[in-house]
């Protein structure tokens, strides 16, 4: 749930830090210097505050005129390839790779990484996860597409709940190793993000979810 207490940080000095003159390179360098920290960690979600930053922060400042620049047919089928590239290169190497670089909570110290240039590493995953999330952005369909876009209107449902299904999952140890057990797993997971995003689940916990404040704090 780290999520959303970032997002109530990101929030509150948003209106602050995008007046800023090149707020978002900024906001990078700060991130590559907080790898070099090792006492900002996962304590209040402070390294992840600081690391996933940029991203929201460029967030803001895209508007649709940059999607429409980036859904033309040429870019849209490169990008299609690149992720099924990135997806082939995740499932043949993933044993080679340190998820916890993802996880934007650890210093470069407690990675194995004592180096100076340490924060290059960082450097590359901000690349690597820009391009690949221009892909995306591109092949997604500009329109409604059957009811996909009604579901992801409701992706906080499927975010806040998920996390009760995923520890069942754990304690069976449903979790295994070989390929098609993985792949099972990706169809487990899209099942379960689907039926987690439905109206009838959203009107049971709404309640939980989505509680009207106004009502709480009424007289």
């Amino acid at each position: 749930m780290w999520f959303l207490f970032s997002l109530i940080i990101w929030k509150v000095t948003l209106s602050y830090i995008a007046n800023i003159k090149f707020a978002i390179p900024l906001s990078l360098l700060v991130s590559i210097l907080a790898g070099y920290a090792n006492d900002i960690g996962y304590f209040g979600s402070l390294s992840r505050t600081i690391v996933f930053f940029p991203f929201f922060l460029t967030g803001y400042f895209v508007n649709k005129h940059h999607l429409i620049r980036i859904r033309k047919k040429a870019f849209q089928i490169f990008s299609f390839i690149g992720v099924l590239t990135f997806l082939c290169f995740i499932y043949f190497h993933a044993e080679k790779i340190v998820p916890q670089w993802l996880y934007g909570s650890y210093s470069y110290d407690a990675l194995g990484y004592h180096e100076w240039y340490a924060g290059i590493y960082r450097i590359l995953i901000y690349l690597l996860t820009t391009i690949l999330s221009l892909f995306i952005l591109a092949i997604i369909p500009a329109k409604p597409f059957f009811k996909i876009n009604e579901l992801g209107s409701r992706s906080m449902y499927v975010y806040l709940l998920h996390g009760f299904v995923m520890k069942y999952l754990v304690y069976i140890n449903i979790y295994q190793e070989s390929p098609l057990e993985k792949l099972g797993l990706l169809v487990l997971g899209s099942f379960i993000a689907f039926i987690l995003s439905l109206v009838v689940v959203k009107s049971a916990t709404k309640m939980i979810v989505e509680p009207n404040l106004q009502q709480m704090f009424k007289g």
